[in-house]
């Protein structure tokens, strides 16, 4: 049975398994959820760019820069803890592809349509809504498949997971 599910969402795709904190939530989608999605992949995007430029020699030299992201980096976690509107979901293991994720532990509910809760950058506790619909579920695990997404956000989201798989591809061969 999981592996149906794992095959309908997966087969023939780059995906990622990983820690992430995501969770499912029922309600409607809020309105502008998309557009803040594919923005807040945008400026990811653009912040790993830089840090990967990072390992310059005179970016490296720059404790001063490092000094003041790391105050910005402390100061947005602080700020989410502090607005309940931005409630941090918690640590799950997951299994994340262009098509859907896979969330490891027992899902409570009960309507098809549901929202993703997601927070895709440890450093940035704010998190992104994309609307999800029920694609499977047993007692350890629940299957969400994307809605229709628009084509910016879905080539947003298909550049993070490539991401994503790149870097866990980089640690396993560190390992």
């Amino acid at each position: 049975m999981r592996e149906g599910f794992d095959r309908s969402l997966f087969e023939g795709a780059v995906d990622a398994e990983l820690l992430a904190r995501m969770a499912v939530q029922d309600g409607p989608h809020p309105a502008g959820a998309l557009d803040e999605a594919e923005a807040l992949f945008r400026d990811l995007a653009m912040v790993d760019e830089r840090r990967a430029d990072d390992g310059d020699a005179a970016a490296a030299a720059d404790a001063g820069l490092r000094r003041v992201e790391a105050k910005l980096d402390l100061t947005l976690r602080l700020l989410a803890r502090a607005l309940p509107g931005l409630a941090i979901p918690p640590l799950t293991p997951v299994r994340l592809g262009l098509r859907g994720v896979r969330l490891e532990g027992p899902c409570a509910l009960l309507d098809d349509s549901a929202v993703l809760r997601w927070q895709p950058a440890a450093w940035m506790p704010l998190p992104l809504l994309l609307p999800v619909r029920a694609a499977g579920r047993t007692a350890d695990a629940s299957w969400w498949a994307f809605d229709a997404l628009p084509a910016p956000l879905a080539e947003a989201l298909e550049r993070h997971v490539f991401r994503l798989h790149r870097r866990l591809l980089a640690a396993r061969r560190r390992d």
